[in-house]
Parts: structure tokens; C-alpha cells; sequence
């Protein structure tokens, strides 16, 4: 079934990346952390992803990851949509003032290392 549908689906790359965008949102309600982060790392992979799509699964994946202690990998998600040629600027908003958040807590925690040092 779905090779019939990417076959003959019109927007087809576009369908399958906003399921797997979808299919993300559901995991990460769910609690679901690895289920979500799967999903959307799939949409942004997808060859030929929508960079509206693509996006969006990076804003939600960098959110997962900062969750997680991940700071760096969600700095780097952030940074890439910043650096995407799209008119979006409602997402480009949020990733900017997501990453100076970010940003700020992880200069924050490094600061009192320095100083004990």
C-alpha cells in the first residue's frame, strides 16, 4: 500500500514527512521521548522534506533534547533552522529566543565551574 501511495499520491514526500511529523507530536504527549525523537529525526531526513515541515520537527526535536539534558545537539537543531532560506518567522522567532535561552542556561552553569576552579 505504501508504494502505491508514493507512487501515485500526488505530494506524497510531503504527506509522508507530515505523518512522521504527526506521529512525533503523538510520542512526545504520549511521554514518549525516544518514540518522538525517532519520528521527527525520520521527517527531517526524509529526502525532499518541505522546509516548512523540516523545520518544525527540528524546533520539536530541539525542545526533546534540551528536556533531556542534551543542550548541545538542541543548540545545534535551533542554529540550523536559523540558517534555513525559509519565510517561516514564527518558527525562526521561536527557535532564536529558544536558543538564547538555551544559550544563557548553559553559560550559567558553566560559570560556577570556572569559578571554583
Amino acid at each position: 500500500m505504501n508504494l502505491l501511495r508514493r507512487l501515485f499520491w500526488r505530494g506524497s514526500v510531503r504527506n509522508e514527512v507530515l505523518s512522521l511529523y504527526k506521529r512525533g507530536m503523538a510520542c512526545a504527549q504520549k511521554k514518549d521521548a525516544k518514540g518522538a525523537l525517532e519520528a521527527y529525526t525520520s521527517a527531517i531526513e526524509r529526502p525532499s522534506a518541505p522546509d516548512d515541515l523540516k523545520a518544525m520537527a527540528l524546533y520539536n526535536r530541539a525542545i526533546i533534547f534540551a528536556a533531556g539534558g542534551n543542550t548541545d545537539t538542541a543548540l545545534n537543531d535551533l542554529q540550523a533552522i536559523l540558517q534555513m532560506a525559509i519565510p517561516m518567522s514564527g518558527v525562526k522567532l521561536a527557535a532564536r529566543r529558544r536558543l538564547e535561552r538555551l544559550q544563557h542556561r548553559r553559560d550559567a552553569a558553566v560559570q560556577p565551574m570556572r569559578r571554583s576552579s
